[in-house]
């Protein structure tokens, strides 16, 4: 069985006038993030996860925040920066590593991922909102649809 987390990066800031992958968090962005990051520590054993990021600026910082609290590292890459699910599609089924996987990213592709691949049909990942896939896999390459199994928002924290 192989396990994703879907962590889209948290709220950020649009009132300086700089190019979209270099926005950084605003400060309901850095709590919000924070208080996810601090339920996932508490509730989960990451092991046996490979943390992986979107370059984008608003999406590292998520990851940075989450690694500190969660005592690990991440990888980040360019690649990631997709707002596309055929290309997060790919970058997963290409992905082989005996591990789970939690990635910081981007919507669309993160809502659509989660209505094509699991069993569950969801309007919108929020910001700082965590979605996790249980998939019944050996692969990330053989990856069908799988069990939403979590869905975390920080208003409900």
């Amino acid at each position: 069985m192989k396990t994703l987390l879907l962590f889209r990066h948290g709220k950020s800031r649009w009132d300086e006038p700089v190019a979209d992958k270099k926005r950084p968090l605003n400060k309901i962005g850095i709590k919000r993030t924070i208080k996810v990051a601090t339920y996932l520590e508490q509730h989960f054993d990451f092991t046996n996860f490979e943390f992986h990021s979107s370059y984008a600026k608003r999406a590292s910082e998520t990851a940075k925040l989450v690694t500190e609290i969660c005592k690990t590292t991440c990888t980040t890459s360019k690649e990631l920066y997709t707002f596309s699910v055929d290309e997060l599609e790919s970058w997963i089924r290409k992905h082989h590593t005996p591990n789970n996987l939690i990635i910081f990213g981007h919507n669309p592709a993160f809502t659509d991922f989660i209505n094509q691949f699991s069993d569950a049909e969801l309007d919108n990942l929020p910001t700082s909102g965590v979605a996790r896939i249980d998939f019944e896999i050996d692969q990330w390459q053989d990856m069908k649809k799988g069990k939403l199994t979590m869905l975390l928002k920080p208003k409900d924290l």
